[in-house]
């Protein structure tokens, strides 16, 4: 009897181990559940021009509540609302702060955008399906604008909230996983720091618990900063490896690498450039 009850001890066991190990394939979510996605984006930006290399650093800090709202078969409906905005630039010609905690008109549009909340429709995969309530949250933004100095400049801040970039940014985050009949490897579009960037990577399993994607990523193509026309033909690669909880199938941490070089023209001027950034995502669940 002893030696019984010593191998169903030795299998339950085995039970357990299996049942850890597994590996997270979608997300396991309910309604009620909510996360705190906090992130910090480190950019070092070095030029080369007349025979010297100017460098500006930047960095960026979001922090995001996301409440699931709404659940089916299919995946889940996300409400996130924005809780916080930092930037510091900093170059030799100066810096440059906003902060959405602090008063004045420099940190106006950062307060703005504080509080402001939209949906996100997610499969199980962590695709994002659809964006919705983002008239509202314009009508918001430009309600708290009205009479200020930013209140001529609210469509131009509002930019960055169209469907297309909010999908493209969530999908960075949260579509990791494999969906059944598709392939494991994508390919984005996005805007960096005003560059257009297009990116194809691969997904693979580097862990039980860890999902890294990498692959190569390529600026090709005009855009404008400050009102001036600009043109900018760059290449590089990026690495991502996003923790994951087992439980939830939420990452709970993500680690972004970019490097990219190239030239960017400005009034035909050809001016050598290196783009170094980091992406720090923190999720608290």
């Amino acid at each position: 009897m002893k030696f019984k009850k010593e191998i169903l001890a030795l299998l339950s066991l085995l039970v357990t181990l299996n049942l850890s190990a597994q590996r997270p394939t979608e997300y396991k979510l309910s309604k009620g559940d909510q996360f705190k996605v906090s992130v910090v984006v480190k950019q070092d930006i070095q030029q080369d021009m007349f025979g010297q290399t100017m460098a500006t650093t930047q960095e960026i800090t979001t922090v995001d509540l996301y409440e699931v709202v709404d659940t089916d078969s299919d995946g889940f409906l996300l409400k996130t609302t924005g809780l916080s905005r930092t930037l510091l630039t900093e170059s030799a010609q100066g810096s440059m702060s906003m902060d959405s905690d602090l008063d004045g008109d420099e940190h106006l549009a950062f307060r703005a955008l504080s509080g402001k909340s939209y949906y996100v429709r997610m499969n199980k995969y962590g695709k994002a399906l659809s964006i919705e309530g983002l008239d509202e949250l314009g009508e918001a933004v430009k309600k708290d604008l009205a009479g200020t100095v930013l209140e001529a400049s609210a469509d131009q801040l509002l930019t960055s909230f169209d469907a297309k970039t909010l999908i493209t940014s969530f999908d960075g985050q949260f579509y990791i996983y494999k969906e059944p009949g598709k392939p494991w490897d994508r390919e984005a579009s996005m805007v960096v720091n005003n560059l257009p960037i297009n990116i194809t990577y691969g997904f693979s399993y580097s862990a039980d618990t860890e999902i890294t994607a990498s692959g190569d990523m390529v600026l090709s193509g005009d855009f404008e900063t400050m009102g001036q026309p600009m043109s900018a033909e760059m290449i590089g690669t990026q690495k991502s490896v996003f923790s994951l909880d087992p439980q939830t199938g939420m990452s709970t941490a993500i680690k972004t690498i970019q490097d990219m070089e190239g030239e960017l023209n400005v009034q035909g001027t050809s001016v050598p450039m290196r783009l170094k950034t980091e992406v720090a995502v923190k999720i608290t669940l």
